[in-house]
């Protein structure tokens, strides 16, 4: 019977499903669910994990429904998902006990003081190849204070996808990228770790054991009922999105950098085993693709800078906003000279203290609103580059594939294609869907890889423009931000370590 393939892709704000034909790789289906967020000025950030497990159930029946003039069987289902969220559930059922704490939620971030005092940056780079701890430590040290009950050895402490994958399959297991969040992995030797639970008095049953490799494991009964689907169905995962998204573009080039501009801008790449590096906030975790370990870089840039933009520089607000948008960078796409944005909307302020560091450099009595958009866009693209120079002018990735909502706006690919030319900038043409692809990486490695095409090379007066105005950008960052360890860029070298 011909078969075809369910991918799932959990975000922050979106949970996206896919059916895909096993033979051709088309898409024959796909559904939705916005996810609501819950948050307040404290810093909480939160939804409700048991209404995430019903959109699991209700968009998978969705498709089927979409799906009931066809006779093709599932033959598997592949499922990642937005990682460095928390909740703590009851190992036995897999109910939720608390709300899913979203990844950037910042209730926890008092305790890394504690954390910090009690190993020197040394233990932690060693541990992780990063200079800080894992944020579910503070997590679990904030947890302790409000409900110690809660740490508990009938309890699991997991994140969005490893609860989800249990609901499916009734089976605790981690990917690695939530491990390293978490705070529990030791990357150099690819297990979890138990001295960084020792340091704050939590057991290590606490935490799921890690995922082996590609191995699946059968829909359970439970995730059948919930699913509409019969129990036995080879289940992958569950992958960090980041992983699954860099597993859909790995056979697009020998060595592509994937670059993921969603709610948070991110770059992965697969660093070779002989190449040394350096970075202070890498999630790094084996290379589910060849040899190496895969780098997600998070930056310190993304939407919420984007959305800011949209809501406070275009008059209309955001109900006709990309028709405004390419009016203003249809008239051009870089900001009168001089005009500098920082666009590290959502990092710490290290003059004043506070949440935020968004700035504008250049700003005169004459500047409109239409140059500030475009300053935000061109300092989005140009941390980006900055972040990733060492590795450009080192030639470790060999073309830039864009994904996400931003990366189909045509302003963003040219100032791409410009900042990193000759390098070929490709853009995801089933964008919406590619993660989900990359969740089938276990089942058929052509069906996970994403079609792409390729943004028009820029022309000589757009690189020679553009790269200067980076150029700028990086000098201004210097003289700013320069000495704040978590904005430097990644390194290569033999002191890289």
């Amino acid at each position: 019977m011909p078969a075809l393939y369910i991918g799932i892709d959990v975000g922050t704000t979106v949970l996206k499903a896919a059916a895909f034909d096993a033979g051709s790789g088309r898409v024959l289906a796909s559904a939705l669910r916005r996810l609501r967020v819950s948050a307040g000025a404290d810093g909480t950030r939160e939804q409700s994990a048991e209404a995430l497990r019903g959109s699991l159930g209700a968009v998978i029946r969705e498709l089927r429904s979409a799906l009931k003039s066809c006779s093709k069987k599932v033959a598997g289902i592949g499922l990642a998902s937005q990682g460095g969220s928390t909740v703590i559930c009851d190992r036995r059922t897999g109910a939720a006990l608390t709300p899913l704490i979203l990844w950037n939620d910042v209730r926890h971030r008092p305790y890394m003081a504690q954390l910090l005092a009690a190993r020197p940056k040394t233990y932690w780079r060693r541990l992780a190849l990063r200079t800080t701890p894992g944020a579910g430590l503070a997590r679990l040290l904030w947890f302790k204070d409000r409900a110690p009950g809660l740490i508990h050895h009938n309890n699991v402490y997991s994140g969005a996808g490893e609860f989800l994958f249990h609901a499916l399959t009734g089976v605790w297991r981690q990917d690695a990228g939530n491990a390293v969040q978490t705070g529990c992995y030791d990357v150099p030797r690819e297990r979890l770790a138990r001295s960084p639970l020792d340091i704050i008095g939590v057991d290590a049953s606490l935490i799921p054991p890690m995922r082996e490799g590609h191995t699946t494991a059968p829909l359970s009964r439970d995730g059948g009922v919930l699913c509409g689907l019969p129990s036995g169905i080879p289940c992958a995962g569950p992958y960090m999105d980041h992983e699954a998204g860099y597993m859909s573009a790995a056979a697009v080039s020998r060595r592509p950098l994937q670059c993921s501009l969603g709610t948070a801008w991110v770059g992965n790449i697969v660093m070779p085993p002989e190449i040394k590096w350096r970075s202070p906030i890498q999630i790094v975790i084996p290379s589910p693709a060849g040899k190496g370990r895969l780098v997600v870089q998070p930056l310190l840039a993304g939407n919420a800078g984007w959305d800011w933009g949209l809501k406070e520089l275009l008059p209309a607000g955001r109900g006709k906003a990309f028709e405004k948008c390419a009016t203003v960078f249809d008239k051009a796409v870089l900001p009168h000279a001089g005009l500098v944005c920082m666009p590290w909307f959502t990092h710490g302020n290290h003059v004043s203290g506070g949440h935020g560091f968004g700035v504008f450099l250049g700003l005169n009595a004459h500047t409109p609103r239409e140059d500030m958009l475009r300053a935000l866009a061109c300092g989005m693209c140009f941390e980006f580059h900055r972040v990733f120079q060492h590795l450009f002018a080192g030639r470790i990735f060999d073309s830039v594939v864009l994904s996400g909502g931003l990366g189909k706006l045509s302003w963003f690919q040219k100032i791409f294609s410009a900042l990193f030319h000759p390098v070929p900038v490709l853009i995801t043409v089933d964008g919406d869907v590619s993660g989900a692809r990359g969740a089938l990486y276990a089942f058929d490695r052509r069906i996970a890889s994403t079609r792409t095409r390729g943004s028009p090379p820029p022309s000589e007066a757009a690189v020679t423009e553009i790269c200067r105005r980076s150029q700028e950008y990086k000098a201004a960052f210097d003289l700013l931000l320069g000495a704040v360890e978590t904005g430097a860029p990644i390194t290569l070298g033999r002191n890289a370590k």
